[in-house]
């Protein structure tokens, strides 16, 4: 098994949003929600070996916040966390402004 210069972690808010998405596609169709899944699971694995990857969160950005990015997937987006320079936390906001108060200091 590889093993990967960085850990990634998916918090609870995360998987809690990921897994109402995912059942809410699967009520429509079981092809799109696993379609969906995979994308998601392959963008945020290659966290693992490129942590930096994504853009700055605008929201963010304004405030001189630049240790979150995100990565899209329309309409959702990614939040990360790069806490350390070995670990990440994975935020999931789906398709809103983010509020500065949802992200707590892991």
């Amino acid at each position: 098994m590889p093993r990967f210069k960085y850990s990634v972690y998916w918090t609870e808010n995360a998987r809690s949003n990921i897994e109402s998405i995912i059942d809410s596609l699967a009520s429509e169709s079981i092809d799109n929600a696993t379609s969906v899944l995979y994308e998601i699971k392959q963008k945020t694995h290659s966290l693992h070996t490129i942590p930096e990857r994504g853009r700055v969160v605008l929201e963010l950005k304004y405030y001189n916040i630049d240790n979150y990015r995100e990565l899209i997937k329309n309409p959702w987006r990614i939040i990360k966390l790069k806490k350390t320079k070995s670990i990440s936390y994975l935020y999931w906001m789906v398709g809103e402004i983010l509020k500065i108060s949802c992200l707590k200091d892991y």
